[in-house]
């Protein structure tokens, strides 16, 4: 994840954030420079006795056009990277901002940094910009948020996927939730079970993620199901889940893969026991 703001202590670099008239959905298309690095944010060192509203101004002139007259906005967003506290505001350009030649896409200002370091930190600029993690290609995301599991899958060219929608789902909806074929499915409705924990705790779940949960799952008539699913492990032979579960079908993940269904399992059941799984 984005490294955590810092508090407590003045900046040494400062960068600034802001979009084209013409965009609509902020922030799809950024001001960028170009540097040995990558596309980055305008911005740079403070200089000493400058405070970082000066120092952002002198660096918008001197790296996009001597023209741009701009207004300092908000703080956006302050984090530590490699050491020094770095600060990023919002800004509004009020005039020169046609003849700015470089715009970056989000995926861009992350994946296209020589320093890992920096493009986390971008994500956290645009994080606090207001951009949803949910509209990030696969290949940003696995960047700057897969597991280091995941992450050499890839590079060694492994068929790695499915454990991609696996940690996206997880992490952008809730850690009990996963993508599910609905051919390995057997779904049906749940009985009512009366005073039992894990029924209490299926009602509940679905309560929660009613006014709660993502928005992708909030629009959604959400109850508790009894299913079975095949192999729910990927690859485990003989392997079945069985038990109560929540299933939706997750809307607006640009990412979410076509004909899948979420799958919340959340209580297991065991046939051979007649009894709950601990």
């Amino acid at each position: 994840m984005p490294p955590r703001p810092s508090v407590f202590r003045e900046p040494a670099a400062v960068f600034g954030v802001f979009s084209p008239p013409s965009c609509k959905s902020y922030p799809q298309a950024i001001a960028a420079v170009v540097r040995k690095t990558g596309l980055a944010l305008p911005g740079g060192w403070i200089g000493q006795g400058e405070t970082p509203e000066a120092a952002l101004l002198r660096k918008l002139r001197s790296e996009l056009d001597p023209g741009i007259e701009a207004t300092v906005g908000r703080k956006l967003y302050e984090a530590e990277v490699s050491g020094q506290l770095v600060r990023t505001y919002e800004v509004d350009i009020t005039a020169g901002a046609d003849k700015i030649a470089a715009w970056a896409t989000p995926d861009e200002l992350i994946e296209s940094q020589a320093s890992k370091p920096i493009g986390m930190y971008n994500l956290g600029v645009l994080i606090s910009a207001g951009f949803p993690l949910a509209a990030l290609s696969e290949s940003a995301w696995i960047y700057a948020l897969a597991s280091g599991s995941l992450q050499r899958s890839v590079d060694a060219g492994a068929a790695y996927r499915e454990l991609y929608f696996h940690e996206r789902a997880a992490m952008e909806l809730d850690p009990k939730w996963d993508t599910v074929l609905p051919s390995r499915l057997q779904r049906g409705p749940a009985l009512a079970m009366g005073d039992t924990p894990q029924w209490t705790e299926a009602l509940w779940e679905a309560r929660r993620i009613k006014y709660y949960g993502p928005a992708c799952l909030r629009l959604q008539t959400i109850v508790p199901e009894w299913i079975t699913i095949s192999d729910p492990d990927g690859g485990v032979a003989d392997s079945t889940w069985e038990g109560l579960a929540l299933i939706a079908s997750p809307v607006g993940l640009p990412w979410w893969p076509q004909g899948r269904l979420g799958v919340s399992k959340l209580s297991r059941w065991d046939n051979t026991r007649g009894a709950w799984r601990e």
